[in-house]
């Protein structure tokens, strides 16, 4: 009970902070806007201290690595993928991001037509 708990908790964390540096750094209605490279390099490092969470080291990653490393992260849920997956799309990583999507899709039991919306939409940019 104490390992779920510690799990909800971490979860939730994540999606408060993947919420704080999109709007910290994306705030208002700048869906396409690319940060400056200060701020690129604040977004890693909050990412980072905040969650363990080494966003360039992800973005290397190939495809197989990604998926395999979303399987293996117990702090990301659906929502907190699709928050993800918007700040890879603004920070200029529309394939990154596509792949984050669609691997929502691929395990989430909920269709939703926002995330089908932009797939769409990234495949028209790539």
């Amino acid at each position: 009970m104490e390992q779920k708990d510690y799990i909800l908790r971490e979860i939730e964390k994540m999606g408060v902070v993947l919420r704080a540096i999109l709007s910290k750094f994306f705030g208002g209605n700048t869906i396409n806007a690319v940060p400056e490279e200060k701020q690129i390099g604040e977004i890693k490092r909050e990412l980072l201290e905040e969650m363990d969470f080494d966003i360039a080291g992800f973005i290397q990653m190939n495809d197989a690595q990604t998926i395999q490393y979303l399987k293996d992260r117990q702090d990301f849920n659906i929502p907190n993928l699709e928050e993800l997956a918007m700040l890879l799309e603004r920070l200029g990583e529309p394939k990154k991001a596509l792949l984050v999507l669609l691997y929502c899709r691929n395990t989430d039991r909920t269709y939703s037509i926002e995330r089908e919306n932009r797939i769409r939409s990234i495949r028209g940019k790539i």
